[in-house]
């Protein structure tokens, strides 16, 4: 919402949706636009094009952000992996102070 509000554009929700999937084909049904994650153009559909976003230099908006979740109870190898990759690289993946 934040990147078209700086592009000057008003936004009007027609549906919401969270999986790419569903958002994708949304968009193919002519039901509007979205902002998906570059991985999402691998998902074709016809008609559907995928551009990529050029943000402004001077934005404080560099990135989309990324969180991790997970239930406190859970105990998961495969979890403090990714949390291990992520750690190793920092510098890709936050923002000071977080992580």
């Amino acid at each position: 919402m934040n990147l078209f509000h700086d592009a000057g554009l008003t936004v009007h929700i027609s549906q919401v949706a969270d999986e790419k999937q569903t958002i994708i084909n949304l968009v193919s049904a002519e039901l509007g636009l979205a902002i998906v994650p570059q991985w999402s153009s691998r998902i074709s559909l016809p008609d559907v094009s995928f551009v990529p976003l050029n943000v402004d230099a001077r934005s404080t908006r560099q990135g989309l952000p990324l969180a991790a979740v997970w239930l406190r109870s859970a105990s998961d190898p495969l979890r403090d992996a990714m949390l291990e990759v992520l750690n190793s690289h920092r510098e890709f993946y936050s923002r000071p102070g977080t992580l």
